[in-house]
């Protein structure tokens, strides 16, 4: 729902609007036909809906209670019902893709059960498989459930005057995977269950068949997520928009008691994590980043790009990946490849000049005069993107890229650094500092600095 609006505001008055409507045979009827019609209700579903208690609007589906507040609205003409004011677009977009007869099908999933496609059984602990997209969900519906203990971050909400943990998620990273499940681009990575030991009646968590790599899950046995809720909840999403979405999902079972749960969960968090920089190259989603691959390839800079996060200190290293794609990205439009490989073979040139100008500064000698002068560190480039850009599009050569540089004074103790933010009140360059060089180089008078060298 949208932020700030009460769910129990809502059900408020819907349940004054019902008593209105259920005084109109035409009125029910009409709403019935829409939900048989349209959502695939049987009659008598479409009027237990109809026919929704305050404790049964509590608990329905929020796509229900939507589509419920859609038709309510239609009836009455209560502008405080309109579904807008109180759902999101995607919200309004999902609840009018409900299909009741999809929804209410599938008998739920209880225990014992037997995974429906192989599990290889790598120990007594430790076994691999797969599902399919809906038979995740179903499970995720039906038998995964989420135990604070075992999670890599929680988060407390208060509830009913008592403190509860809830999963930490990060909605950009679900709206991410939903997009691209939806799409078919979504890679394989591995989900981690873990069947709790002690949890089962039968004093046995799994049972495993070699000879046909069947595993099953006992009676009584309680299945945590351990890691992987961002992508269930990804394709819980994408199958409410589409319900036939095509995926396999890559699943660890584990059979651990808590400590090992958490000691495995421990491990995992050690794991040292990838650099923005190396998520950006491995991702390569942008245009910006085939200008990029041009540049690693076919230009002065070649060799000299860092996806480590930062620029290594004695390297051939002199900028990092992010800066010069983010600038690319920022200052350029390309719509295709071929506008992206002229950019790169237009930046290209620009730094073909640019060190062979100043060999001192960007070749020969880089360490030292990166002591004294911020011309060749590594956010200056961001600078050097705009530079290029506007040269381009200036029609001035880039045989004059020295006039232009040469009437900046580079040197550290220069003040102007200070007050155009592209260091703080100590000199350090900080996380800020490309758009602020950026503006610099947009704002400087290139026709004025030439003609003063």
């Amino acid at each position: 729902m949208i932020v700030n609006k009460s769910p129990d505001e809502l059900i408020e008055y819907l349940l004054l609007n019902l008593k209105l409507v259920k005084e109109n045979d035409k009125k029910i009827n009409k709403i019935k036909n829409e939900l048989v019609t349209n959502n695939n209700f049987i009659p008598g579903a479409a009027q237990e809906l109809i026919n929704s208690t305050e404790d049964d609007l509590s608990d329905l589906d929020l796509r229900l209670i939507c589509l419920l507040t859609e038709h309510i609205y239609v009836a009455t003409g209560d502008k405080k019902l309109k579904t807008d004011e109180w759902f999101t677009p995607k919200e309004i977009k999902t609840s009018t893709l409900y299909d009741y007869a999809y929804e209410t099908h599938v008998d739920s999933i209880k225990l014992p059960l037997t995974m429906p496609d192989p599990f290889l059984k790598i120990d007594d602990k430790n076994y691999i498989g797969y599902w399919d997209a809906q038979y995740a969900n179903q499970l995720l519906s039906d038998l995964l459930s989420y135990n604070p203990e075992t999670q890599r971050e929680t988060r407390k909400i208060q509830r009913n005057n008592q403190i509860e943990f809830a999963i930490k998620i990060y909605p950009h990273s679900i709206k991410e995977m939903t997009a691209k499940l939806l799409k078919g681009k979504l890679g394989y990575t591995t989900i981690t269950i873990n069947a709790l030991v002690g949890t089962s009646d039968t004093g046995k968590e799994l049972s495993y068949n070699p000879k046909n790599m069947t595993l099953t899950v006992n009676e009584g046995t309680e299945l945590n997520i351990l890691d992987g809720m961002h992508r269930l909840t990804a394709i819980k999403n994408a199958l409410e928009i589409n319900p036939n979405v095509k995926h396999k999902v890559q699943v660890a079972i584990k059979n651990f008691n808590l400590p090992q749960a958490k000691e495995f969960l421990a491990d995992i968090s050690k794991q040292n994590a990838i650099s923005k920089d190396r998520v950006k190259e491995l991702e390569k989603n942008r245009f910006s980043d085939d200008a990029m691959n041009y540049l690693n390839l076919e230009s002065d800079l070649k060799d000299r790009i860092s996806v480590d996060g930062h620029v290594s200190v004695g390297s051939n290293e002199i900028v990092r990946y992010g800066v010069l794609s983010d600038a690319i990205n920022s200052e350029f439009i390309m719509k295709s490849r071929l506008d992206a490989d002229k950019v790169g073979e237009r930046l290209s040139k620009f730094f073909y000049y640019l060190f062979g100008l100043y060999p001192d500064e960007f070749i020969n000698d880089v360490n030292r005069i990166k002591k004294k002068s911020y011309i060749n560190t590594n956010r200056m480039f961001a600078g050097y993107v705009v530079l290029a850009k506007r040269m381009v599009e200036e029609n001035i050569s880039f045989e004059n890229i020295k006039d232009i540089l040469d009437s900046i004074d580079f040197d550290r103790k220069n003040p102007l650094w200070k007050e155009i933010g592209y260091v703080n009140s100590s000199g350090a360059i900080h996380s800020g500092s490309e758009r602020n060089i950026m503006n610099f180089f947009r704002n400087l008078d290139l026709n004025k600095s030439m003609e003063e060298n």
